[in-house]
């Protein structure tokens, strides 16, 4: 797409996975709300973590980005209380399969 140019339909982009979901327009403010509301209601110094993250592996390579992720995990995993991580990792899934519902 990004060579050619050409236009991709909401259906087509979904069946490829460039987005997530499709809403109708009138759907579309209240869909990004409820995102931000989800994305704030996580800890923010790991969200902070993962979004630098990103951007560092971003500037590498893909395989130096995942050892990258594999030591970030590590030093995460070494300066935080890992019951308190289960706890929170435990409420995300929880939170997501009671969004599948």
């Amino acid at each position: 797409m990004s060579l050619t140019g050409n236009y991709v339909d909401a259906a087509t982009a979904l069946q490829w996975g460039l987005v997530n979901q499709v809403v109708a327009h009138d759907d579309l403010l209240p869909t990004c709300w409820a995102l931000g509301r989800d994305i704030v209601s996580n800890d923010q110094a790991a969200l902070r973590r993962l979004l630098a993250t990103y951007g560092e592996g971003a500037l590498t390579t893909a395989g130096d980005a995942w050892q990258l992720e594999a030591g970030v995990s590590r030093a995460w995993a070494d300066a935080h209380d890992l019951g308190d991580v289960e706890q929170r990792r435990d409420a995300v899934i929880e939170r997501g399969r009671s969004q599948q519902r």
